[in-house]
């Protein structure tokens, strides 16, 4: 099926408060005073590292270590409140058509795609509401499989090409390689895996992942993850999961390119345990340089055959709450979030239809 991963802004934005240093006041000017000296020169300001418009060069542009503490992300995307409407259609076998609406305050935006399935991969092309066309080959397969990759490119409304992205992915004896540049930005990916212990009715497996990435030149950070995750089947049921993932992110610049100081680091620990596929718990913690540890516990559960709720609190302060309706054809999801701090709350809605 055809997937899209949108982010869209809360319908209200946080506050944010303005800082304003103390400002001393001027000294009484004086009746008789000595010539003022000469003002020193002007001392030229530094160029930035990087040319202005690029996303910032502590941060990856790719996706990293995604299946790393999937169901902890997963259930922190979907209570984001943001407002979306999407629909998706199969009119032909092996074509799919999609659609997309989002409005935020002032902000709208659409698109609209279709996928073709090739017995090479998946041609996709998508035209968006600011002009803008994006035309990709999605798991084009070479070696019998070992070899796989994905392209996008990106035009204007002109059709002049205003970008694009290559990603490419091998097997190798240690496991999954996988290298992405934009031209701009470039990132590779490490993913290995062993099992621990497999019979008839659980299975344990321990993976790491490495991600680093560049820009222009300079060193951009590097993220490394480790998860432990265990399963109980009952046939092919699933009866219980577990997992528990220790990941640390350390840039080596600053957002401008310019060197750091002293090191930063960013480390995470996540647990999740599902009781069935129905229900589920999951905690964080997480360090950022010079902060205080953040705690965030969620879950899901599964109300009604039909209905499914999702919740989360950190100690932010920040409180989410989803109720998730699914139709034969159709999910409505409602989200509301309020910050206990300030007070101020955000609520969204997501529509997706299948006809």
């Amino acid at each position: 099926m055809f997937g899209a991963q949108v982010w869209v802004a809360p319908l209200q934005g946080t506050r944010q408060a303005d800082a304003m240093a103390d400002v001393p006041a001027p000294a009484a000017a004086l009746v008789t005073a000595p010539a003022a000296a000469a003002p020193p020169e002007a001392t030229p300001a530094a160029e930035p590292p990087l040319p202005p418009g690029l996303p910032p060069a502590n941060e990856t542009g790719f996706a990293a270590l995604q299946m790393f503490g999937g169901d902890f992300a997963e259930l922190m995307h979907s209570l984001r409140p943001h407002s979306l409407f999407t629909i998706t259609s199969q009119p032909l076998d092996g074509v799919v058509t999609s659609g997309l609406g989002m409005m935020s305050g002032d902000h709208t935006h659409a698109q609209v795609g279709t996928q073709y399935f090739t017995p090479f991969g998946a041609l996709k092309a998508e035209l968006m509401s600011n002009g803008m066309l994006q035309a990709s080959f999605e798991n084009f397969t070479l070696l019998y499989g070992m070899l796989q990759f994905n392209t996008k490119f990106l035009f204007s409304s002109a059709g002049q090409p205003v970008g694009g992205e290559l990603q490419g992915i091998v097997g190798t004896p240690l496991g999954a390689l996988v290298g992405s540049t934009n031209g701009l930005q470039s990132s590779i990916e490490l993913i290995s895996g062993m099992p621990l212990g497999q019979t008839e009715t659980s299975t344990s497996m321990l993976m790491f992942g490495v991600h680093s990435w560049s820009m222009l030149g300079l060193r951009g950070g590097i993220k490394a993850a480790l998860e432990w995750g265990h399963q109980e089947l009952d046939g092919e049921q699933l009866v219980s999961a577990s997992a528990v993932t220790l990941a640390c992110t350390k840039p080596f610049v600053h957002p401008d390119g310019s060197p750091l100081d002293e090191p930063q680091q960013t480390t995470s620990l996540t647990f999740s345990h599902k009781m069935s596929s129905q229900h589920s718990l999951l905690a964080s913690l997480e360090w950022e340089p010079k902060t205080e540890g953040v705690m965030t516990v969620g879950g899901t559960r599964q109300v009604t055959d039909h209905t499914r709720l999702r919740g989360k609190w950190s100690t932010t302060g920040v409180l989410a709450l989803a109720l998730e309706v699914a139709g034969e054809k159709s999910t409505v999801q409602l989200t509301t979030e309020v910050n206990t701090v300030s007070g101020e709350p955000k609520f969204g809605a997501t529509i997706n239809l299948s006809p």
